[in-house]
């Protein structure tokens, strides 16, 4: 390659490494403001001729260059380092880049390459041949773990969600790994790991890990920790750990190294705490909780098993507790996007314990709060159910509830087993009582929206009518997210859904049980009705 080659490939570079195979030995040239450095440090040509370009794995690397992380270079042939440089990588191209560099950069992210297909959005120059270099698909790829690990790694895992953006891996791409051995599993992800200096592919294949193997994955965990555990993947391998490890082992484990950070560090990597929902979360936060404290220590308290005397405790040692105290409460009490407050006190104890503590702290933080902990005083065993399609009625009543029609969708009372419309009503209390054992009564009808945020915070459990069949399905806690997303959520019916423009002649209703001890059941009932 002559020099007008390099300059024409090099114009946007400040500088590169330039490896020449085919001499012997092999010199590093670097390229420096326009000029070509031939005293570089000499490299074998058992250092170069095995190395392929990671782009598109056929040519030798010609060029390594430098353009994020300092410890993972891109090692690519001239001539993809001309189409990476330019935004103008073919499909394939990108997706192998992308699984070994990630998509976090100025090079790979979305606003250059479609996250489907990684078709370049804003090519400066042509993309030869895009067509003929298509990313892999996940039924290509599911065969082989090494295959479906690179497809993953290649993947966005941000899902946007309303307003805000999760960080999650898709169920059906853990499910697709769960198919093949954890021997095969092992294998794949720890050679990987050996190979990848990208961090946030570290912690992706260590989710993994946590999600696929769980105790299979202990001694691979235990192997690896004192490796990963003081690096920027410590947030991958300590979930991997509260999967794979007993809990103690694994809490000892991520505490210890917490324990070495600064305070900055340690408020903001305390979030890893949420992956065990233990009370020992509460000790650690009595030891770890300074001034000034935002939310996200209520949050991980009231994640964390928070009971009423928990609260009461933390209330009576003041700040900073006392405010960690009034926020966990808020998320159990009042939003809704938590289980009721474990072990409630009755209103009168809850009213008497908040107006003596706010009138030791009555900063407009806090009367603010505590006023609005207050108002929701009467609902401290779980929410009531109320004017739901004309229906009014206590939702902790076991003995008698309102029913939802499977035909024509109407509330009734529990107690008639027959609709207006004539249709016979769900057995499912009877169902929950005879074979599983538990009472329950329901809370209210729930949305799209309402579904998934449950499914998203609070483990559940679905209870399915199948109307075909003429059955009630328990699905397991497990399954449950996996079947909502690939079988109920697209059916859906929200009220504004009943017209004759439907592809199929019914759909799905949610609706909200609960059990004595307040643990949450989605019951889902299909309705048929003429197109």
């Amino acid at each position: 390659m002559d020099r007008s080659s390099f300059l024409r490939i090099l114009e946007n570079a400040e500088n590169a490494d330039i490896l020449v195979p085919g001499q012997n030995p092999c010199y590093i040239k670097k390229w420096e403001s326009g000029n070509i450095d031939f005293s570089a440090p000499a490299l074998s040509r058992e250092e170069t001729m095995g190395d392929i370009c990671q782009s598109c794995q056929q040519a030798s690397i010609e060029i390594i260059k430098v353009l994020d992380d300092p410890a993972d270079p891109y090692r690519v042939c001239s001539s993809c380092f001309q189409r990476l440089m330019s935004h103008s990588l073919r499909p394939r191209e990108w997706y192998n880049l992308s699984s070994i560099h990630g998509r976090l950069n100025d090079f790979l992210s979305e606003e250059y390459y479609d996250e489907k297909n990684g078709t370049a959005l804003k090519p400066a120059e042509e993309v030869d041949d895009a067509a003929l270099f298509p990313c892999p698909t996940l039924e290509e790829a599911a065969s082989s773990p090494d295959r479906l690990l690179t497809y993953i790694l290649s993947r966005s895992h941000f899902h946007e969600e309303g307003q805000t953006a999760r960080w999650y891996i898709h169920p059906d791409l853990v499910s697709s790994m769960q198919r093949h051995s954890p021997e095969a599993l092992l294998s794949v992800f720890g050679e990987r790991l050996s190979v990848l200096k990208n961090t946030d592919l570290i912690r992706t294949i260590f989710h993994l890990i946590g999600l696929t193997l769980e105790a299979k994955g202990a001694d691979f965990i235990r192997e690896n920790w004192e490796k990963f555990a003081f690096t920027p993947a410590f947030m991958g391998i300590a979930f991997a750990a509260s999967r794979c490890l007993p809990l103690e082992e694994a809490y000892e484990k991520v505490t210890h190294i917490l324990s070495g950070m600064d305070i900055r560090d340690r408020s903001a990597a305390k979030q890893i705490l949420h992956s065990f929902e233990t009370p020992l979360n509460l000790d650690w936060i009595e030891k770890n909780a300074y001034p000034p404290v935002d939310s996200s220590w209520g949050l991980l308290a009231a994640s964390s098993k928070f009971d009423w005397e928990r609260a009461k405790k933390w209330l009576s040692f003041g700040r900073p507790l006392s405010l960690v105290a009034l926020d966990a409460l808020d998320w159990r009490v009042c939003s809704g996007r938590k289980p009721p407050l474990l072990n409630p006190p009755n209103s009168e104890e809850f009213i008497s314990v908040l107006q003596d503590y706010v009138a030791k702290d009555n900063v407009r933080r806090v009367k603010e709060q505590v006023q609005k902990l207050l108002e929701y005083s009467q609902n401290l065993a779980g929410p009531t159910f109320s004017s739901v399609k004309g229906v009014s009625s206590p939702a902790m009543n076991f003995q008698n509830g309102p029913t939802l029609c499977s035909t024509c969708g109407e509330l009734q009372p529990d107690t008639s087993r027959v609709c207006s419309c004539g249709t016979p009503l769900s057995a499912f209390r009877t169902f929950l009582e005879d074979r599983l054992g538990i009472r329950a009564a329901m809370v209210r009808a729930l949305s799209q929206e309402e579904v998934d945020a449950r499914i998203r915070s609070t483990p559940v459990r679905f209870i399915v009518f199948d109307c075909p069949k003429g059955e009630l399905t328990l699905i397991t806690e497990e399954k449950n997210h996996e079947y909502w997303e690939k079988s109920f959520k697209p059916k859906f019916l929200e009220p504004a859904d009943r017209t004759p423009f439907r592809k199929f002649d019914g759909g799905y209703k949610a609706t909200e049980w609960q059990t004595e001890s307040h643990e949450p059941i989605i019951v889902l009932t299909y309705f048929y009705w003429p197109i």
